[in-house]
Order: structure tokens, then sequence, then C-alpha cells
């Protein structure tokens, strides 16, 4: 995945059928996780776009314009955090709150320069 996607999302062309691919898959995922959250399975600070970066630092660098997300080093951190104490609040003993907000799913996509439409 982190091989494929820095190179997916250089060649990406957004059109109308895309987006509304993406607005349903955010919705899902928005759905997932806010059970997931209301299930107490999830960590409360823990969102979309985080899960999703996480995936991708694990295997590798944020791509390309991603990289602005994290210019000093704080969202590393936080994921780095989130790697380690795990995301479930069911650990024990219960990990520290990850330090900034939960990254939404629209909060990635603006930031890699697509349009938003998954409102």
């Amino acid at each position: 995945m982190g091989a494929l996607i820095p190179v997916l999302l250089e060649r990406l062309v957004v059109d109308q059928e895309l987006i509304e691919i993406r607005t349903r898959t955010s919705r899902a995922l928005d759905h997932l996780i806010r059970a997931a959250h209301e299930s107490d399975r999830l960590r409360p600070e823990v969102g979309a776009g985080d899960l999703i970066l996480l995936s991708i630092r694990l295997s590798r660098p944020l791509p390309g314009g991603l990289s602005r997300l994290d210019a000093d080093g704080t969202l590393l951190h936080r994921h780095l955090d989130l790697a380690l104490d795990g995301l479930t609040t069911q650990s024990a003993p219960a990990p520290a709150p990850a330090p900034g907000e939960p990254l939404t799913f629209a909060g990635l996509v603006a930031t890699a320069d697509r349009p938003n439409t998954t409102d």
C-alpha cells in the first residue's frame, strides 16, 4: 500500500465518479469509526485520517504534498504514540490521550489538494 498510494496519487484523475465513490467510502468509514467509538472499542481521539495515514506510515514516509501535514513532526509523534499504545480503549493500562486532534478523512483529502466533496 505504501508503495502504490504515492504512485496513484500522482496520476489520479478526480472526476465525478471518483468523487461519488470517495464520498460513499468516507461515509461508510465514518460510520464504522463512530460505531467503534460508541462501543468503546476505538480510542476517542482516533479519526479516519489517522487510520489511513497510520497505515501508510507503517510502510513508508508520507508522499509528496501530504508531508505538509507534518512539517514539525507532531503528527509523526501522534501516530507513533497511537501505534505503540494501541488504537483500542481496552488497553491495560489505559493509554494516555494522543496529542493533537483527530485527523478526518476530509482533512486528509483537502491537504492532498484534491476536491473535497465528502460532506
